[in-house]
């Protein structure tokens, strides 16, 4: 038998109203996702350009402020 689910709250729900007996042993493959193909939302790297890679000391709060920074001069 062949049976088909998801995986829910970390549980396997099956499609359907399928029941399994209590204790029946089961084998369970999952199937690779298709791939997203090109994502416009991807990261790319150097996030900031410079002259001299790897100079800046980037910090979270620094890449905000100049995250900020190309917002506020883009109008946005």
């Amino acid at each position: 038998m062949r049976l088909r689910g998801q995986i829910r709250n970390g549980k396997i729900v099956l499609e359907g109203h399928d029941v399994l007996p209590e204790g029946a042993e089961v084998v369970v493959e999952v199937r690779e996702s298709a791939p997203q193909g090109n994502r416009s939302d991807k990261v790319q790297f150097p996030l900031f350009h410079s002259k001299n890679p790897g100079s800046l000391d980037l910090s979270n709060q620094r890449i905000a402020e100049i995250l900020e920074d190309e917002e506020l001069s883009a109008g946005r």
